[in-house]
């Protein structure tokens, strides 16, 4: 009955300034709780999980190689062979479709890098072939366990990578 009457009591009166002080009490507690554990970042992961016909062309790379290919088990591995990027939250289907054609050339590259020489890799894919090679997958709100802040590094290995490939394709004067 007495809860009755304070429900009553409060919607037609407003909050008692007991229950505001205590209202405040618990928002600071839960205020400095919040601050100790990890917080979550504003961005979603964008998963480059390769799909078979990687793992076929991976094999057949390696076999043209000296040592003997390693044994993939392309459901077992694509974990392990997959590539994170974070990235705004998409608006919609189409609008993540066309992040992944817009950034498709830095994707491979950074992928790439990690396998062989882009010089090595028999294709490029184009956008409508990319489906066949890589599965996207999106991971919502990532939580950062560590207390410091991120750090952004360039990514180096694939700056090369394309600076390399756009230096072979130049034209090349003849030396005889």
């Amino acid at each position: 009955m007495k809860d009755m009457f304070l429900n009553w009591f409060t919607k037609k009166y407003g909050p008692s300034p007991e229950q505001v002080a205590w209202s405040q009490q618990m928002e600071a507690a839960l205020f400095t709780k919040a601050e100790k554990l990890p917080f979550v970042v504003s961005r979603q992961i964008l998963l480059l999980l390769p799909k078979e016909k990687f793992f076929q062309w991976k094999t057949a790379w390696e076999s043209g190689m000296k040592a003997p290919p390693l044994a993939c088990d392309p459901m077992r591995d694509r974990m392990k062979f997959a590539c994170a990027y974070l990235i705004e939250h998409p608006e919609s289907d189409e609008a993540l479709q066309a992040l992944v054609r817009q950034h498709r050339k830095y994707f491979l590259d950074s992928f790439v890098e990690g396998h062989a020489p882009k010089s090595r890799w028999p294709w490029v894919p184009t956008v409508d072939e990319f489906p066949q090679w890589f599965d996207i997958e999106l991971v919502a709100a990532p939580h950062d366990l560590v207390a410091g802040p991120i750090q952004k590094l360039p990514d180096e290995s694939a700056a090369l990578m394309r600076a390399t490939h756009e230096l072979q394709a130049l034209p090349r004067e003849d030396q005889s």
